[in-house]
């Protein structure tokens, strides 16, 4: 693996997305989907059965017809996102230079590193939500540790439904992104406790 700086908080490192290195990668660290995990706000899976997958007692979660339908659109929708807001990004994935268990797969981040962009291809509720100009609460931790890791400025959730297109400027919020940071180091300390026992 290679990599770069990234805003002087970051590395780029070089894998490819959904690769076997990339998994293996993902699982020595926390990344942004499991920050609502972490926090006890996801609809889906529950802090323990997450640390139970990292812990390797548990099987990584398997991806469900929506992940996929995510991933299969994502290419599409970031290229709606460039053309309807004139940024151009590239998706890349990242680790705290201070942190190294702090990891992203960003689906996109400007070249001068000041704007991340996470893609949803959700259901109808979520994509009204975006539309209304909120991010869904489920995935207000995704974006604000995408921020923690990047040292981005902002972060455009940017949510894609049959065409259309809503973007939400996500910013900092030094309170909620201390509270979550602090989750996080609790709950990756508990990993590496269980993993050296």
């Amino acid at each position: 693996m290679q990599s770069k700086t990234l805003n002087n908080i970051a590395r780029i490192v070089k894998l490819d997305q959904r690769s076997a290195a990339w998994l293996a990668w993902r699982m020595g660290g926390l990344g942004a989907s499991d920050m609502p995990i972490v926090l006890g706000v996801s609809p889906w899976r529950s802090p323990q059965e997450l640390w139970r997958e990292k812990c390797g007692i548990a099987k990584p979660q398997a991806a469900n017809w929506a992940m996929m339908r995510g991933v299969a659109l994502e290419a599409e929708a970031r290229l709606d996102y460039e053309f309807t807001t004139g940024n151009k990004v590239k998706p890349c994935c990242i680790e705290r230079l201070d942190l190294p268990w702090m990891r992203a797969s960003l689906d996109g981040i400007t070249r001068n590193g000041k704007i991340v962009v996470e893609i949803k291809v959700p259901g109808e509720a979520d994509h009204l939500t975006a539309l209304s100009g909120f991010v869904p609460d489920k995935y207000i931790p995704q974006c604000d540790y995408l921020l923690v890791v990047s040292g981005a400025e902002v972060c455009h959730y940017y949510s894609y439904r049959y065409g259309e297109g809503a973007l939400v400027e996500h910013y900092p919020d030094a309170a909620r992104m201390d509270f979550m940071l602090a989750k996080a180091q609790e709950f990756w300390r508990s990993v590496l406790e269980f993993l050296s026992a």
